[in-house]
């Protein structure tokens, strides 16, 4: 366990992964806070019966939280904008742009401060055991830094442009004022990937080379390379953007933390 004593949620937050699971558990902590819980496991693990292994040691403390848990998923997604969501076409318009994923569509998640719906679906093996404690609230991991972003767009400020590395994937996003502008997740384990979908949307969305800024963020493959490499192309490079976060948060450390697990733990 991690004790950090900075969490503001007062739900538990379930955070899955590829190698791991990150489990808080609010007021567990001696000074009130969260206790952060890292478990990993093998790539040819039974990952449903790690999961149980991991809520079964800790019914109690889920219990005495009384409150939801809340899962996030690292997993991929369509976003809609509020004016033009529709909830009877969720299913089709999900799977018209997902066509590989056969899972169910989890309830769409609405976010009021971006003006967006999010559609995405949930893993059955996977629910099947956490259901084991009672009805959870999903959402796909990367909506806690959606909404950390919007909050730290000021009026008036150079838009950023966030790149978060997680469970060999790219999340790429950025915010304006409460809408959200762009999000997708990119399969992307290798640095020559990642440099080029960074530039990709980059130019997609116009930011300007000399003003705008690009905030990094997770673990990056080869992030020294890639960091320099970024330099010759864009000016305002800002690795290590946790710092940020952290400080935003009121907490010191990110150690075993992934970013998106920090953010809603202090949302």
């Amino acid at each position: 366990m991690q004790p950090t004593g900075n969490s503001t949620s007062s739900q538990p937050l379930l955070r899955l992964g590829t190698n791991a699971f990150h489990l808080s558990l609010p007021g567990a902590a001696a000074d009130g806070g969260a206790v952060f819980v890292h478990h990993p496991f093998s790539p040819d693990a039974d990952v449903a019966g790690e999961l149980a292994t991991l809520l079964t040691t800790h019914t109690e403390a889920l219990a005495a939280a009384h409150a939801p848990l809340t899962v996030l998923l690292p997993t991929r997604y369509v976003t809609v904008p509020a004016d033009d969501f529709v909830a009877n076409d969720a299913e089709a318009l999900y799977r018209y742009a997902i066509s590989d994923d056969a899972e169910p569509l989890g309830a769409p998640l609405f976010l009021p401060e971006l003006s967006t719906y999010v559609l995405f679906t949930v893993p059955q093996a996977l629910d099947a055991v956490v259901r084991k404690y009672g009805v959870p609230h999903y959402r796909p991991a990367a909506t806690a830094l959606w909404q950390y972003a919007q909050r730290q767009q000021a009026a008036n400020t150079p838009p950023s442009l966030y790149a978060y590395a997680a469970d060999e994937s790219l999340e790429l996003f950025a915010v304006n004022g409460n809408r959200l502008k762009f999000a997708n997740r990119f399969a992307a384990s290798h640095a020559h990937d990642v440099l080029y979908y960074i530039l990709f949307v980059w130019e997609q969305l116009g930011l300007r080379h000399e003003k705008d800024r690009l905030r990094l963020l997770g673990m990056l493959p080869q992030e020294e390379w890639l960091t320099d490499r970024l330099r010759t192309f864009l000016l305002h490079v800002e690795p290590h953007a946790e710092a940020e976060l952290c400080e935003a948060c009121g907490t010191q450390t990110t150690a075993n933390l992934p970013a998106d697990l920090l953010a809603a733990a202090n949302s």
